[in-house]
């Protein structure tokens, strides 16, 4: 088993949605749901939270205490303008391992067992480079042209659709050594190598960007709180358990 560095990209300040970060999701710093999960794999040797703020830490700290490695970047990769590529070489030149995983906080529902599956799929499918995507199984088009299917021929049913992968920043995974290699030579290294993209479930592609986004995922929290199940009309009841509806 390849030895792997991970690390939480959680900059203090943001634009669409200001310090999201730090914005309570039923009561928890937005940040620290997927600290958590990525906390409870037992495939990562070191769980880092590299951010651009003292501040940031100094509440992690409060809330892991030293269960979670900590790293402050330099300020020059702390703004919007830096580009994720960016700040992973210099993460991976301050702490070098095997394998690099990045972690996006804001996709709080990424699950604990997601994250050990990819790492298992990445090493299985001996990959250099893998990145999280919401899949999308329906009609797609590009530039109002049909990407998988044709305008030729009758709709097809979206079960008999090639899936669509859409990348989420949930996370990333590489190995080091081809990244680093990739960003030397191009100065971009997150595609680097044999790729794939990895497909997750719809909840747990969801990302924060901006108030929507909060709302959803605020009354997913909620929803589950209270143990969420699904019902239905009082009639419909009736029929289903006297036979007289049934699925088609």
């Amino acid at each position: 088993m390849p030895q792997v560095n991970a690390f939480i990209g959680s900059r203090l300040g943001s634009t669409r949605l200001k310090f999201k970060n730090l914005l309570l999701l039923n009561n928890k710093p937005l940040f620290t749901y997927l600290t958590n999960s990525a906390l409870k794999s037992s495939k990562i040797e070191n769980l880092y939270l590299n951010t651009d703020s003292d501040y940031l830490i100094e509440i992690a700290k409060d809330i892991f205490e030293d269960n979670l490695k900590y790293y402050v970047r330099p300020a020059s990769l702390g703004s919007s303008k830096a580009k994720l590529d960016d700040f992973v070489y210099d993460f991976m030149l301050k702490f070098p391992n095997e394998l690099t995983i990045f972690f996006n906080p804001c996709c709080l529902f990424l699950k604990t067992e997601t994250i050990d599956k990819a790492i298992d799929y990445f090493i299985k499918k001996d990959l250099d480079s893998l990145c999280a995507s919401r899949v999308a199984q329906t009609l797609c088009f590009l530039k109002n042209k049909p990407i998988n299917f044709s305008f030729e021929t009758s709709q097809p049913r979206t079960q008999d659709l090639e899936p669509i992968h859409c990348q989420t920043c949930a996370f990333f995974i590489w190995k080091t050594k081809t990244f680093l290699e990739s960003y030397k030579k191009n100065k971009s290294g997150n595609f680097c190598g044999k790729f794939e993209s990895y497909g997750l479930s719809t909840i747990e592609a969801i990302d924060i960007d901006n108030e929507e986004d909060f709302l959803i995922a605020e009354n997913i929290l909620l929803g589950k709180e209270r143990k969420f199940k699904f019902k239905y009309h009082k009639s419909v009841e009736t029929l289903i358990k006297e036979g007289k509806i049934k699925p088609n």
